[in-house]
């Protein structure tokens, strides 16, 4: 099962390095998501404290108190963050309702392994149906292009089709994009295009671009998104 491989390839299980790492989570003030129901709700989220020494861990409760609710009801669920393009998964139990400042916190013990993922290594998903997955890039003069996606990540993604003119270069920011993804509905985006495949006899050009600024509840639907098409995919991968 070479998914399941190159996951334990990253997996961190000590205390101290998650108690690290989760205290790099809280200092930076990173967004987290907290996916409930196999992808179907979310919450954004943060890490409040990360206490080594008895492996509790306290993340901020989320602005839907229905969800809020269920979470605290189900008491499990499957965390996601990606710092500073860094891809983070863990999954978290015993969650218990807290307070702290008169509002509510969930509580619960340091999860017992974490994957993490550089840039380069994060989970990109390979789209087997570009039709499914586009991207709405404006052009000058209020025309748009319609490109397909051909992977996909938090990181960034892979475009191709045809665009009016010699297309973007590489370096160019293509602001105020439409992503559109299948179940979750339209994210806006900004694109860094850091490289260019020019097209062929038998294949229009493609772009490999990077997200600029990606907003935490942007990047929460790009998350459950990616988990849902993963989980998907599983079963044929083991």
């Amino acid at each position: 099962m070479a998914g399941q491989a190159e996951a334990e390839r990253f997996q961190l299980r000590g205390r101290i390095e998650i108690a690290y790492l989760l205290r790099e989570l809280q200092r930076s003030g990173a967004p987290l998501t907290i996916i409930l129901d196999d992808g179907k709700d979310f919450l954004v989220s943060s890490v409040l404290e990360a206490d080594g020494a008895s492996g509790t861990l306290v993340l901020d409760a989320g602005s839907r108190p229905e969800l809020n609710e269920r979470l605290l009801r189900e008491g499990t669920a499957l965390v996601a963050a990606s710092p500073e393009g860094v891809s983070v998964r863990f999954e978290v139990r015993g969650i218990t309702p807290a307070t702290a400042d008169g509002r509510l916190t969930l509580r619960m013990p340091f999860p017992e392994q974490v994957v993490k993922l550089q840039r380069r290594e994060a989970f990109r998903l390979r789209v087997i149906d570009p039709l499914q997955v586009t991207c709405v890039v404006p052009v000058a003069d209020d025309t748009q292009a319609r490109l397909y996606v051909m992977n996909l990540s938090v990181t960034g993604l892979s475009l191709t089709g045809e665009f009016p003119g010699a297309g973007p270069a590489a370096g160019r920011i293509l602001a105020d994009c439409r992503l559109r993804l299948p179940e979750e509905g339209e994210v806006s985006v900004s694109l860094h295009v850091r490289h260019l495949r020019p097209a062929t006899e038998a294949q229009p050009p493609s772009w490999g671009t990077e997200f600029v600024a990606l907003g935490s509840d942007q990047e929460a639907l790009i998350q459950r998104f990616l988990i849902r098409a993963q989980r998907r995919l599983r079963p044929s991968s083991e």
